[in-house]
């Protein structure tokens, strides 16, 4: 595949979801390498976060593509990495917002290469989903999941490769953190032992912590394979169901019993139903061979380990 070099030295970069769980470990990772970063943010309190992040925070709506073209243009960006569409691939037992979701991968890839076009961008990142790929090892009678959610990012995917951009595309498992915010409703509702749709025991799903991510990405940055398409995910695809047995054993609980299969329709969405069964196992080993990417936590439980350090670690300290 065809591959520019990077720019040496600091790099302008535009980060297109800068508070999703990616995007926030990303700006850190960036600024700490000594790069200029602005990124997308949608009010003030977001804009806090991103200050505090070492970025500087952008207020465009991500699916109008005017708005989305100024800023990039005002950022004066040469990387844009598009990470908007990531914003509900959180773990799905904790997303109900799936509707959000579609809007920035259907129309905010849209406007987000259009803006990237405008701006004459060296290098561009998509943000995609490694259930895209499927697996292999599933040979159950599962039916592959068809929601529009999954039709918009496989058309988001043909976009970029169609957009004449030098672009690559990066498929996450579902990122998680301490900042995720359906891991911290997921963790919540097992602390009060409230009922959650704890997804597959079987269909085996791609994870991924939001920190091991973004050092893909800064790598991928680096690197920049353009036209290609790699796994960003750990070493151990897990079905659904295992997540949220692994997090309640790290916190000391007990998983709730289960909804039955027909009233679980009534508390939920089609597309997270089908988010919690679809099979998604993809291997990360073209990632870390073509990266040289080397994960901090390659299992969902140091991971989530992590996740539970800092979280007591903000608790206030009891006299």
């Amino acid at each position: 595949m065809e591959e520019i070099a990077a720019s040496s030295g600091s790099l302008s970069v535009f980060v297109n979801g800068g508070t999703t769980p990616l995007g926030r470990a990303l700006v850190r990772r960036l600024v700490a390498e000594g790069h200029r970063v602005t990124a997308t943010v949608s009010d003030s309190a977001e804009a806090g976060l991103l200050r505090q992040d070492g970025a500087l925070p952008s207020y465009p709506d991500l699916t109008r593509t005017g708005e989305l073209r100024s800023a990039v243009a005002a950022s004066r960006s040469t990387v844009f990495v598009n990470l908007a569409p990531t914003y509900s691939y959180q773990p799905p037992q904790g997303v109900s917002d799936w509707d959000t979701g579609l809007q920035l991968v259907g129309k905010g890839t849209a406007a987000a290469i259009e803006a990237a076009q405008a701006a004459g961008v060296e290098f561009f990142i998509q943000g995609s989903f490694s259930l895209l790929g499927g697996d292999e090892h599933d040979h159950s009678e599962h039916v592959p999941l068809t929601a529009p959610f999954i039709d918009d990012a496989y058309l988001a995917e043909e976009r970029v490769q169609q957009s004449g951009l030098n672009a690559c595309i990066l498929r996450f498992g579902f990122v998680y953190s301490a900042e995720s915010q359906a891991l911290q409703t997921l963790r919540h509702a097992l602390l009060r032992g409230q009922r959650v749709m704890i997804g597959s025991t079987h269909a085996r799903a791609n994870w991924i912590q939001a920190e091991d991510g973004a050092q893909a990405i800064t790598l991928a940055i680096a690197q920049r394979p353009i036209g290609e398409t790699l796994y960003i995910v750990d070493d151990q695809p897990l079905p659904p169901a295992d997540f949220v047995r692994t997090l309640a054993d790290a916190l000391g609980v007990s998983v709730p019993a289960q909804l039955p299969a027909l009233a679980r329709r009534v508390f939920a969405s089609e597309t997270q139903l089908a988010m919690l069964e679809q099979p998604s196992g993809a291997s990360n080993a073209e990632a870390k061979e073509r990266l040289g990417w080397t994960l901090h936590y390659p299992t969902i439980a140091s991971g989530l380990d992590r996740a539970l350090l800092t979280w007591r670690a903000l608790e206030p300290i009891r006299a």
